[in-house]
């Protein structure tokens, strides 16, 4: 998951705190905030540098003894980056978890051509590369208005 102000690491953290456990791995390449949350950890590096995913894979590893992983990517929205964030990503995932890929929207709205092509194209051409992960419509339909479309992958 990606920083930017922090909001979300924030959210997801109070919510592990109503269900007493679970906790938040999030990075960006810069740390534009002050917010800090014990169940949160703030990588400051990209997603696909090798010792920022080489620290995610070994706190994945210990979160999975506990319970499910759900990974979220939402870094920088170009195709070829978020298609070698999924290959690097996408095995921290348990069974039964999500991987939700953010803001497949620029392949929606006109106002972010500039954009193109982006997280969605990289989407559509891991799944068919990994079958042990399918594309959840039923959760993608769920949200009539998205950031995301067709972005909740389950894995098997």
């Amino acid at each position: 998951m990606r920083i930017n102000r922090g909001g979300s690491a924030f959210f997801h953290a109070t919510i592990f705190d109503l269900l007493g456990k679970g906790r938040v791995l999030t990075m960006d390449v810069q740390e534009p905030h002050d917010i800090h949350h014990p169940r949160v950890t703030f990588l400051i590096g990209s997603g696909v540098e090798p010792s920022i995913v080489e620290r995610v894979r070994t706190e994945a590893k210990e979160a999975a003894k506990k319970g499910p992983t759900l990974v979220i990517l939402d870094s920088d929205h170009s195709q070829a980056h978020d298609a070698k964030e999924l290959e690097l990503q996408a095995p921290m995932v348990t069974a039964g978890s999500f991987l939700l890929c953010q803001d497949g929207v620029y392949h929606e709205l006109r106002m972010f051509s500039d954009g193109r092509p982006g997280p969605l194209k990289a989407q559509e051409e891991f799944i068919p590369r990994h079958p042990e992960f399918e594309l959840d419509q039923k959760r993608c339909d769920r949200f009539l208005i998205s950031h995301h479309p067709r972005g909740w992958l389950r894995r098997a």
